[in-house]
């Protein structure tokens, strides 16, 4: 499945550019680890050096009045030494508004998000979780509304 980029004729929800290593994680992985990077198709996280990133921005503007966030993660393969579980989330303001797991190991694959827009909200921050096992990379595609 591909998953659309970001684009909207009121200017895109979050700055591509804008992500920090997030200090407050809902999911309460810890310190922020710095294994990640912005790439051309989305934001990368690389957990070789860490086993989780969280990552946190403002929001640019309001979504639309009754829109869905679309967006998701995807990745090329995932490799640990025993049998795990990879944890995959998106939070707004500290409330997680999706969550997902993906088994390791397999082959290619991505975890879709369609969420209600409500909460989504110009300054409301948004924060992307990875929590991971083994030495992998994640593709956050770019959020949109519709």
């Amino acid at each position: 499945m591909i998953l659309a980029l970001l684009a909207c004729e009121q200017g895109p929800l979050l700055d591509p550019h804008g992500w920090q290593a997030g200090s407050e994680d809902p999911w309460g992985a810890g310190e922020p680890c710095a294994g990640w990077a912005v790439e051309e198709a989305g934001v990368e996280v690389r957990t070789g050096d860490c086993p989780w990133v969280s990552l946190s921005q403002p929001l640019l503007r309001d979504a639309r009045p009754g829109a869905e966030v679309l967006g998701g993660v995807l990745w090329d393969g995932l490799y640990a030494d025993a049998p795990a579980e990879a944890v995959l989330g998106v939070a707004v303001d500290g409330a997680v508004v999706w969550e997902a797991t993906a088994p390791i190991p397999q082959g290619s694959g991505d975890a879709p998000l369609r969420v209600d827009g409500a909460g989504w909200v110009a300054g409301a921050v948004v924060t992307l979780h990875v929590h991971n096992h083994g030495l992998n990379a994640y593709t956050w595609v770019p959020f949109r509304d519709e």
